[in-house]
């Protein structure tokens, strides 16, 4: 029995640890990237772009400065993470900056003005 409790014990750390390294590595340092404004200073446009593509990819975070971090230095391999978020976004959300910060990288990325209507943007992008 204190074998069976010290393996699943291991088990246990052994998960928190890989959770915590994924944590710190994919949400943590990206999310104190943004907060250095050296850090900007110094970190060539592809730096920030996958930065931010990092950060859009989860549902939580700082969307808003890599959403404004897209619009500068947004590209082609952009548009999904943009796309994927902009589905989060409901009709009248709170969120009005923000979503117009995503429609904006978007825009410029593409060049055409689609809306705010995810649907719309999905349609036309998957035809390219």
């Amino acid at each position: 029995m204190k074998k069976k409790l010290l393996k699943i014990f291991g088990i246990i750390c052994i998960t928190m640890l890989i959770a915590g390294a994924y944590f710190y590595f994919n949400i943590w340092i990206p999310h104190n990237k943004f907060r250095n404004m050296d850090w900007f200073e110094t970190a060539v446009p592809k730096e920030q772009r996958d930065v931010a593509h990092k950060i859009l990819s989860y549902p939580f975070g700082n969307h808003h400065d890599a959403y404004l971090v897209l619009v500068k230095h947004g590209n082609e391999e952009s548009v999904p993470y943009l796309l994927n978020r902009l589905k989060q976004f409901k009709e009248n959300d709170f969120m009005e900056c923000t979503q117009n910060h995503c429609i904006e990288a978007l825009k410029k990325i593409t060049g055409k003005d689609l809306g705010h209507n995810y649907e719309d943007w999905n349609i036309e992008l998957k035809n390219r």
